[in-house]
């Protein structure tokens, strides 16, 4: 079953590199769509531009595998100069590779919790692409038996344009709150 999805996975992001492929726009006045969607025990949810982090709170079942599909779409009218995503590493263990282009850093914010690895795409402005996608299959780690309390963790997903002639990237930026729970994980709608 892995395997499988697995090559699906290869499949969809190899489609998308050379599929996306676009003029960069003289003027580019519209930002980036993003997109994050999260599937796994008692979850089923597609996060967007539309969709404000206050209104629903997430709940991750902890030690389960959840798969993270995050995207992003400049709508034809320009190419992706750059497109990251990241994920706390102190409640997810990444279990799938590294989405080919991409690459890894890890951030360690002493004296806070917003310890995190970065995913970033860069794109090229010789042959830009109007959308791209990243993501994996994560596990949530358990929480330690004397933890009484959920952990709370996040997903960020970020893209940029190529600046038009105007000299201005268009951006957006979505972050989502996540809670690692013992048990009823799902959505709440708030």
């Amino acid at each position: 079953m892995m395997k499988n999805l697995n090559y699906v996975w290869v499949a969809l992001v190899t489609f998308l590199l050379f599929s996306c492929d676009t003029e960069l726009a003289e003027i580019d006045n519209d930002a980036p769509e993003v997109s994050i969607h999260i599937s796994g025990p008692g979850v089923d949810l597609t996060l967007d531009n539309d969709m404000v982090t206050a209104d629903v709170e997430i709940n991750l079942l902890h030690n389960s595998v959840y798969t993270f599909t995050i995207s992003a779409n400049d709508g034809g009218t320009g190419g992706l100069e750059r497109f990251l995503y990241q994920t706390d590493y102190r409640n997810f263990e990444r279990i799938s590779d590294i989405p080919n282009n991409f690459t890894a850093t890890t951030v360690d914010n002493p004296g806070n919790d917003l310890d995190f690895i970065q995913y970033d795409w860069l794109g090229d402005r010789s042959n830009p692409k109007s959308g791209m996608i990243g993501g994996g299959t994560y596990k949530t780690l358990p929480l330690p038996p004397t933890h009484g309390l959920p952990s709370s963790s996040f997903i960020v997903g970020e893209a940029m344009d190529f600046r038009n002639s105007g000299g201005v990237n268009n951006q957006t930026r979505k972050y989502f709150n996540l809670t690692i729970v013992r048990e009823n994980p799902g959505v709440v709608q708030l």
